[in-house]
């Protein structure tokens, strides 16, 4: 889930697909295996620069700076509406604080 509404720059909360690192041949069991590997994180970092590139059509404004990474999948009922759609307003209130550590640092940036 992209944030950043009223900051300076864009943050993601992303949870990693622990099988597509698996068949990439790490030896990840879970997403905290992903979160301590450094190759992991520069792949994600990598990727999401990549997705959100200007040879992509976004503008550097619309280009996601920093992120973290979530240790559980959104779920149906909680985070997510029976169509699939986020729930903004719940995922931001239940992770609040994981979005305040990307823009802890938003004066130096």
């Amino acid at each position: 889930m992209v944030v950043g509404q009223d900051r300076k720059y864009l943050g993601a909360l992303v949870v990693p697909a622990v099988n597509e690192f698996k068949q990439a041949g790490y030896q990840v069991q879970s997403v905290e295996d992903i979160a301590l590997n450094p190759d992991a994180q520069k792949i994600i970092r990598e990727e999401i620069k990549r997705m959100t590139s200007p040879g992509n059509g976004f503008k550097s404004f619309e280009q996601i700076r920093d992120f973290r990474l979530l240790k559980e999948s959104f779920q149906v009922g909680h985070e997510l509406t029976n169509l699939f759609k986020i729930k903004r307003h719940v995922v931001t209130q239940k992770f609040g604080h994981v979005i305040e550590e990307i823009y802890a640092n938003e004066t130096k940036k």
